[in-house]
């Protein structure tokens, strides 16, 4: 079940009714039986599997909280983040590096058979187990407490709105809110269904939309050269944004509607004028989890200079193979750690450079991190890394205008319904609707800036006429 779908709509409203109909002390089991109703409608085998790691996790951090001896203590929580990797590992990356060992062996001559896995990857595993490893290393260090409440406990691993991507949440952000009596409140329920719209207008009619160009050129890769390669390169990195802020407005809302806050996890990306600030924008939930579990744990940069640059590149390549099992992913984390190498040996030759206020300057440089991005998310659209090096090669080639309508004709023909009309109003939905999303990232990114605590939710600046006209366009 996805968060835009019909289905889903009909579940949230069933849910939220019930939800506020019911006494306080009945909520939180009604939710836990809900999220795994949810989980359970996609691939039922798997609720068990996440049931068990809700379940050891929960009997594992009430351990680690009552053991006084330091290194026993120590030892509970190290086996259990331990026993979470591995597990994720053997689900998600088997594969992945018995081909690679595979590979390897037969370049010293040695054949061995190759051994796969035939199962789908558990929904939302990555995510939860993220989640319960913060909570879990959280409590090792006494930041937090553990839950009593397993109920309460089993609903902050699988809360239905956030449990297939996120946000990444936090104990002490989420479990005192499972503890508080949640009323209906008109107010939650507007900006709930508001930050919901805006999330599936920016999945459904965005992404789905450009999908449709991009997947086109990525599914003939081998029929296109030139200025189509460079679009469906600049392209996709809208269609990733589109796609992954609006299922976090959609997931964000969703909780609204029930009266919980979740983790924001976007801040206008592509406002960034270096890669640095990109990742304080981009995912944060995420890039945040990374700091405080690995790249702090690591030493951070308090252990000198070099070491801060290795662990800026082992979080990078952690990250990589976080978003997917292959050698693409991980090329992909290097490449954006070494950007950020980069960025860092700059900062440590001119230290005293001053941020521009030229708006020109600011442009080019907000142009120069979404050229990087997007360059860099061709990782995440072929499954070799021949096919990258195809895209490398033949972008800047046949670089002519006839060429490219010849292109354009072939994917309307192909994958875009031949009308010239429909194409037009979906070109024309497609550009308005970039505008609109522009505009209202503009607006949120000024307000974020003067206020940090400011509700990112653009729908609601706008009087009540003006917001009913963007209802109707979207």
């Amino acid at each position: 079940m996805i968060l835009n779908s019909i289905p889903y709509l009909i579940f949230i409203a069933l849910s939220v009714t019930v939800y506020y109909l019911l006494p306080t002390r009945f909520k939180n089991a009604f939710l836990l039986l809900s999220s795994y109703v949810f989980y359970i409608w996609a691939i039922p085998k798997y609720a068990v599997l996440l049931l068990f790691v809700t379940t050891g996790s929960y009997f594992a951090a009430r351990f680690i909280e009552k053991e006084e001896r330091p290194k026993a203590k120590k030892a509970y929580m190290a086996v259990t983040v331990t026993l979470l990797v591995l597990l994720l590992a053997v689900f998600k990356y088997f594969n992945f590096f018995m081909a690679e060992i595979t590979s390897l062996l037969g370049l010293f001559g040695v054949t061995l058979a190759p051994i796969e896995l035939k199962w789908a990857l558990p929904l939302g595993i990555s995510f939860y187990t993220f989640q319960v490893v913060g909570y879990l290393v959280d409590v090792y260090h006494g930041k937090t407490k553990s839950e009593k409440s397993f109920i309460d406990y089993a609903l902050f691993v699988s809360f239905f709105p956030q449990i297939l991507s996120g946000p990444i949440g936090r104990a002490n952000e989420l479990l005192p809110q499972y503890k508080e009596e949640h009323k209906f409140d008109y107010g939650n329920i507007v900006a709930g269904l508001q930050r919901f719209l805006m999330g599936a207008f920016k999945k459904v009619v965005l992404a789905d939309g450009i999908g449709k160009i991009v997947g086109g050129i990525y599914a003939n890769l081998h029929e296109y050269q030139g200025f189509a390669l460079i679009a469906a390169v600049l392209l996709y990195a809208l269609q990733l944004y589109f796609d992954f802020a609006g299922y976090t407005d959609m997931a964000v809302g969703s909780a609204r509607l029930l009266g919980f806050r979740l983790r924001e996890n976007f801040r206008q990306p592509y406002f960034a004028t270096d890669m640095g600030d990109f990742w304080s924008r981009w995912h944060m939930s995420l890039t945040d989890w990374l700091r405080d579990y690995i790249y702090i744990p690591l030493g951070g940069n308090r252990k000198g200079f070099t070491r801060k640059l290795l662990n800026i590149l082992i979080v990078f390549a952690v990250s990589g193979i976080w978003h997917g099992a292959g050698m693409p992913y991980l090329l992909w984390g290097l490449f954006h750690g070494v950007l950020r190498l980069i960025e860092s040996l700059y900062a440590k030759a001119f230290p005293k450079r001053e941020k521009t206020k030229n708006a020109f300057l600011i442009f080019l440089k907000r142009i120069k991190v979404y050229l990087l991005w997007a360059f860099s998310l061709i990782a995440f659209n072929v499954s070799t890394l021949s096919d990258a090096g195809y895209i490398l090669s033949n972008m800047f080639k046949n670089l002519s205008v006839s060429s490219f309508v010849a292109q354009v004709k072939y994917l309307i023909s192909v994958n875009v319904d031949p009308s010239t009309m429909f194409f037009l109003v979906f070109a024309v939905s497609l550009f308005v609707g970039l505008i609109i999303c522009y505009f209202f990232d503009k607006k949120s990114f000024r307000l974020y800036s003067e206020d940090k605590s400011f509700d990112n939710n653009p729908l609601a600046l706008y009087k009540t006429k003006p917001r009913w006209l963007l209802y109707w366009l979207m």
